[in-house]
């Protein structure tokens, strides 16, 4: 059983542990009320737009699609899509490289059920049987 001395150490040790993160909610919470107060500051003085986003804030979509007009994104969806249909993907039984791809997802297979223990190949060929008879 414990005694009172170890269940304060346990008590002390624990509330050193939340210590820093507690100090980092902090920091994260003076941040928001930070740039709360400037925001409201500006929109006192007038000087932020009535609608939209407001000055400063990122938007969310990143990589290369942020800074393109609606236009340019169509443009380059169309070019994307035309190369996948002229170059196509190895699944596609017409791809010059199905052979190799096919190969290599057999491998990839057989290793896979190799590393099955018997349980597990009995469950997961249940599972695909009973997947079978709910589509037919």
């Amino acid at each position: 059983m414990k005694t009172t001395n170890d269940n304060a150490t346990l008590a002390a040790m624990g509330l050193a542990a939340m210590i820093p993160g507690v100090k980092h909610a902090q920091q994260a919470i003076n941040q928001l009320l930070d740039s709360m107060l400037a925001q409201l500051e500006a929109m006192q003085n007038g000087s932020l737009p009535k609608r939209g986003r407001p000055p400063g804030l990122k938007s969310k979509t990143a990589g290369p699609w942020a800074g393109m007009t609606p236009e340019q994104r169509s443009a380059e969806m169309k070019r994307r899509i035309s190369l996948r249909k002229v170059n196509g993907h190895p699944r596609d039984a017409d791809h010059p490289g199905h052979a190799a791809w096919a190969e290599n997802l057999r491998k990839a297979t057989k290793a896979r059920w190799a590393k099955m223990s018997p349980k597990e190949k009995t469950a997961r060929q249940a599972a695909m049987q009973a997947g079978k008879k709910a589509a037919a």
